[in-house]
């Protein structure tokens, strides 16, 4: 079996192909009031609103994770299949596809649907006294 590199000039980061770069970024928004009861304590009372991955908040397409599609659930990449032992006693192989066409059309990345891909927001309230 011969694998022909499309372009060996290109540079490919560590798993850049299994695991792409991953873009989240997270907001809050903390706001105090002051207030004085008569007293010389100065009571503080902060409101805060934390957005998770607000990038997926404005766009749908936006702060998504990928996996590769040859990823278990537990994000664990398995090109090869264990096939058992041979009469040597020697671990056997086989690709994780029937050929290499298919099995590039399994590796292509997918959206990895679950509540880190989602954005979120918490509603803070605390008294400083």
């Amino acid at each position: 079996m011969t694998i022909i590199l499309a372009n060996i000039r290109e540079y490919a980061g560590r798993f850049g192909k299994v695991n792409p770069w991953r873009n989240r970024w997270d907001v809050k928004v903390l706001q105090d009031v002051f207030a004085d009861f008569g007293t010389d304590k100065r009571y503080t009372l902060q409101v805060s609103l934390d957005i998770v991955n607000a990038a997926n908040l404005l766009s749908k397409n936006w702060g998504l994770y990928k996996k590769s599609g040859l990823a278990n659930n537990y994000d664990v990449i398995m090109p090869l299949k264990y096939m058992g032992r041979s009469a040597t006693g020697e671990p056997e192989f086989t690709l994780n596809a029937t050929d290499i066409a298919n099995f590039d059309a399994k590796n292509q990345l997918i959206n990895q649907l679950t509540t880190g891909s989602t954005w979120g927001m918490q509603l803070g309230v605390r008294l400083v006294f």
